[in-house]
């Protein structure tokens, strides 16, 4: 891996152009890929050069491949530390910002949490020194749910409640969703047999379960105010059908217990929706998980019938 890094950066310094585009160009399909290729010119400045890069490194750290967008990430982010300690710009930053955010989604995608605690300590440290605070929420948020996924619920608990965690969540809607849902895993690792029958004694533990659907599905919602017009449509319209006694009702467990169980997996959709993940690819994936997958299709169908009859009107 180091030596793969270290590759990478002399490629990138090289300025190499028909070697950088023959390397990009055997890399995996990615959505901005050719936009990519198609930037890498002669006398291109390194800086606009690592923000073509870190767009198609996403894609790689999200799942396409992940061991690749890892790599890339690191040397990316190491050539971004080096630029900037010959020349301050704020790019060179904002370049070091994005291939950290990225390295931690492939290494989470990897389940390598331990390299992911202190590359994602170290990055913190050095962006901060810097005076660069856009993706540290972000970051220290992959670094408690690395600590979850260890087991390491006592550890993960005290981060979350940290004074410098809460004053960071200040500004992202995303970010204080994703603080939520992290707090929530803990408490269902650490107490599964009894969430939330304290607060409700009274309450069947079906009853429960009910409400707690009911609101996860209203904090999902929320979001639907700060996106995308096709995306936020999507999420209400998921809502809607999603929010009905009917469906709130469908294949309820036993137990609290297996509810904690069940429930991580509409966790872990959310949790990719607020770590940036395309709301159709979420549904895709979290109506198929839940048995479902006619009901993304349903939703998917008909806004783009709704998107052909707009463009229609227009012409």
């Amino acid at each position: 891996m180091e030596r793969d890094v270290e590759n990478i950066i002399n490629l990138l310094k090289s300025k190499d152009v028909n070697s950088l585009r023959a390397f990009v160009a055997k890399c995996p399909p990615a959505s901005m890929k050719a936009v990519t290729v198609s930037m890498i010119q002669e006398y291109m400045p390194a800086d606009t050069l690592l923000v073509a890069l870190n767009m198609v490194v996403e894609d790689y750290s999200r799942g396409v491949a992940p061991e690749l967008g890892v790599t890339l990430s690191k040397a990316i982010y190491l050539y971004s530390q080096e630029l900037f300690a010959q020349d301050e710009s704020n790019t060179h930053l904002v370049n070091a910002g994005r291939s950290a955010t990225n390295c931690v989604i492939g290494l989470n995608a990897l389940g390598r949490h331990e390299e992911l605690i202190s590359f994602a300590d170290a990055a913190r440290e050095w962006l901060s020194e810097n005076s660069y605070g856009e993706v540290e929420a972000l970051l220290f948020l992959y670094r408690i749910e690395a600590q979850i996924d260890l087991a390491h619920y006592d550890e993960a608990e005290a981060l979350l409640h940290q004074p410098d965690i809460k004053a960071l969540l200040t500004v992202d809607a995303f970010d204080r969703m994703r603080w939520e849902t992290l707090t929530q895993r803990v408490k269902n690792n650490k107490r599964p047999a009894t969430l939330l029958s304290s607060a409700e004694p009274s309450m069947s533990d079906k009853d429960v379960i009910i409400e707690n659907r009911r609101s996860m599905l209203e904090k999902f919602g929320a979001l639907a105010d700060i996106l995308p017009a096709e995306e936020a449509a999507m999420v209400e319209k998921f809502i809607a059908e999603s929010s009905t006694q009917k469906e709130l009702e469908k294949d309820v467990p036993d137990s609290l217990g297996q509810w904690a169980v069940d429930s991580q997996t509409r966790m872990d959709h959310l949790t990719d929706f607020l770590s940036g993940k395309p709301a159709k690819d979420v549904l895709r994936d979290y109506t198929s998980a839940i048995g479902r997958p006619d009901l993304a299709a349903s939703l998917l169908g008909g806004l783009s019938s709704r998107r052909d009859d707009t463009e229609d009107s227009e012409r």
